[in-house]
């Protein structure tokens, strides 16, 4: 059977601009088949697994889940129409398969036709009212459709049916705020981050919240930690397909980066070192690589992809930071100090930079060097919850007010640490504040009452208390 064929040479370009280039063909078997046009520029590799799809479709043109799995296929790889043609003809196929019209709407939306993804969505809804994920995408259609009554029964289902997920409680605390009411979002947003800490989009939406209530200072710090986030789903049954699918070199590294600031490693890990076995000489993906490992604790373990990176282009700073904060918990701090000077000299304008100079001089006692370290990486905007506990600690002895400056800066960028309130209650006591030092610390002890330094501080309040 003869079909398009796309050019076998390509260089990569955006490739949701294919939109409605697709090149169809009619099977012997009178069924359409979605393949690349044959002017499409699109990553080699992209086009390699399009063909591998498109080949299975051929050997059996009446079978839906072919059809779809094709389509999954240029959806994972963000070519929304060629995605929904696909899925139009497994539906066509197998008409009772609601899984294929759940996708069907959501690359409707993302290909910006928000009228058909809606139509379509609530034809799913309609038929799996259990969902979660579908409630809270339904949700999320109707509130762009300007439909907030609906939106709101539609999260409030997607929490009943998924009371696990924080999803559905960001999605109700946006209706909160469509309707002029910041003050109800507020509680809901607090409780979707306290199940879910790495959910950014959580902190972007308290951000706009608090800034309605004229909470700028606050609304400042939320939304600076949800910057550039998007909202997110409930997990579905093509979550971990999707993934698997991503193949051109610049959306996966994206996806990986994009696990990996929401917390989830274990995926990120598995995606990196797919990526890092086809991209051994790419000091980017050795890079990544090595801060998923380090972000899991596997400290020896990203030394290894570290240091490969750091063959590979030495002059960049990032492989430096990263192998300089391996180290340091590896307790091997002469290396670590040549590897973050290294990324001083390298980015002398990055905060992170003198961030991790800063704790490497820490961990050796060198405490003044330390401070300069520290207060440079502060200055040059570096924000991070650690950054202001090291410069309260430095204050601790010698300036009580700027020590209750960096504490309150560590609890509003850690607001589930209990280790942080610990240290507000230590900067109260300081500066001469027992009442709020007493509420910092009971803070610590609600988010976590065994602690051992919880416990230490909790001896020091009976103590005072004459207990």
């Amino acid at each position: 059977m003869s079909r398009e064929r796309a050019l076998p040479r390509r260089t990569p370009i955006a490739l949701a601009l294919l939109a409605g280039l697709g090149a169809c063909t009619e099977s012997t078997a009178g069924v359409t088949i979605v393949t690349l046009p044959a002017s499409a520029d699109v990553d080699p590799g992209v086009v390699a697994l399009v063909e591998e799809h498109v080949e299975q479709v051929e050997k059996n043109p009446k079978d839906a889940q072919a059809h779809a799995r094709l389509g999954l296929a240029y959806e994972a790889n963000s070519m929304w129409d060629l995605a929904a043609r696909c899925y139009r003809t497994a539906l066509d196929l197998s008409p009772e398969d609601n899984q294929w019209r759940y996708r069907l709407a959501i690359v409707q939306r993302n290909g910006g036709d928000l009228e058909s993804a809606l139509a379509t969505m609530k034809e799913v809804a309609r038929i799996a009212q259990r969902n979660a994920a579908v409630q809270v995408r339904l949700g999320d259609l109707l509130l762009e459709a300007g439909d907030v009554d609906a939106a709101r029964t539609a999260f409030e289902t997607g929490l009943t049916v998924g009371p696990m997920f924080a999803e559905p409680l960001v999605g109700l605390a946006r209706v909160h705020l469509r309707q002029g009411d910041a003050e109800k979002a507020v509680p809901l947003l607090e409780q979707a981050i306290g199940m879910d800490p790495a959910y950014r989009h959580a902190y972007s939406v308290l951000g706009q919240a608090l800034g309605e209530l004229g909470r700028d200072e606050d609304a400042a710090q939320n939304l600076q930690r949800g910057a550039g986030s998007t909202p997110r789903y409930p997990p579905d049954a093509h979550d971990a397909t999707l993934r698997s699918l991503v193949a051109g070199f610049g959306p996966r590294m994206a996806r990986i980066e994009e696990l990996t600031e929401s917390g989830q490693l274990d995926v990120a890990l598995e995606e990196g070192k797919k990526l890092a076995e086809q991209h051994l000489d790419d000091p980017r993906v050795m890079t990544q690589l090595g801060r998923i490992l380090n972000e899991m604790g596997a400290f020896q373990d990203a030394t290894l992809p570290l240091q490969r990176a750091i063959t590979l282009k030495e002059d960049d700073y990032a492989p430096h930071v990263e192998l300089a904060r391996a180290l340091v918990n590896l307790d091997a701090l002469d290396e670590a100090l040549a590897h973050a000077r290294r990324a001083v000299e390298l980015a002398p304008d990055v905060g992170v930079a003198h961030y991790m100079l800063g704790v490497v001089l820490t961990q050796r006692g060198e405490a003044q060097p330390a401070f300069e370290a520290l207060s440079a990486a502060h200055a040059k905007g570096f924000e991070n919850p650690q950054l202001y506990y090291l410069l309260a600690q430095h204050y601790a002895t010698s300036d009580p007010a700027e020590m209750l400056k960096f504490a309150e800066l560590a609890v509003k960028a850690a607001p589930q640490s209990a280790h942080t309130h610990l240290l507000l209650s230590q900067a109260y006591r300081q500066s001469g504040n027992a009442e709020a030092a007493r509420v910092a610390f009971d803070t610590a002890k609600q988010l976590a009452p065994e602690d051992p330094f919880v416990k230490q501080m909790e001896a020091t309040f009976g103590e005072s208390d004459g207990r």
